[in-house]
């Protein structure tokens, strides 16, 4: 069965490593006979948006599951990474993004491709990954520890200690046990005011809302905003643009180093 246009991923939280992509030739080739799949292959073993481990190379060299490699011709690459070829089983190339958002990408990428060239894809959880297919546990409100993987993710993503994610966290709305609206306007997990969560609120749920009131949403939200805010560089002054006063920024701070 052709790969089909509309296949969703679980929201990112839910995956505890990015899953296994088994990459299948497309059911007719484009041009009768291997012509056609082996330049596109000997293409695909120069893209710099792949990786490809030793012995998967050693197989594709030999001829075997070039068919399936050449989809892969023309992925361009990512500043989230690329995608690492794993080995190859039964003419089926086995590969892993570096993130689930670039599985994503990589998925949408071969959806485009004609029906004639567009491979067969078969999504599975990692092997090894702890939270099987089903993702670590829902994050509920006063609970670290299911809330980590979420700091954890958005913080990978956007350059930032998850720790000070928590830390806003726990100093907003109490790992998002009060999330009254404050005094200001402010709203949600993370307490944006309504105007900034227009410029940088995003769906990190994959339910298509961005919603203050959701814990991946505002977590990722923040985020991205504090890197927008110049993060990566000096952590202190994206925090004061966070909150303008520096006793918060002391306070956060100074809370991150107790996260464990």
């Amino acid at each position: 069965m052709a790969l089909v246009a509309a296949v969703r991923l679980p929201a990112a939280s839910r995956w505890a490593l990015p899953p296994l992509i088994r990459l299948r030739a497309p059911v007719a080739p484009k041009v009768p006979g291997t012509f056609g799949a082996t330049a596109a292959s000997e293409r695909a073993l120069d893209n710099p948006a792949l990786a490809i481990a030793p012995d998967a190379l050693r197989a594709l060299q030999s001829g075997r599951g070039t068919r399936a490699l050449a989809p892969l011709a023309a992925l361009r690459a990512s500043p989230r990474g690329p995608l690492l070829i794993l080995r190859v089983e039964e003419g089926q190339i086995i590969a892993q993004a570096a993130s689930v958002e670039r599985t994503k990408e990589v998925v949408a990428a071969l959806a485009t491709l004609p029906d004639d060239e567009r491979p067969r894809v078969l999504l599975e959880p990692a092997p090894g990954d702890i939270a099987d297919a089903s993702g670590p546990p829902e994050p509920r409100a006063g609970e670290l520890e299911s809330l980590k993987p979420v700091y954890i993710q958005a913080g990978l993503r956007h350059g930032i200690d998850w720790r000070v994610l928590a830390a806003i966290n726990v100093v907003e709305t109490n790992l998002g046990t009060n999330v009254n609206t404050s005094y200001a306007g402010a709203v949600g997990w993370m307490q944006f005011m309504p105007a900034t969560w227009r410029a940088y609120g995003v769906d990190a749920s994959g339910d298509g809302i961005a919603d203050p009131y959701d814990p991946h949403d505002a977590i990722e939200s923040a985020a991205n905003y504090l890197e927008a805010s110049g993060a990566r560089r000096d952590i202190r002054r994206a925090l004061y643009a966070y909150n303008h006063a520096w006793w918060y920024v002391d306070k956060v701070l100074r809370i991150a180093t107790t996260m464990r």
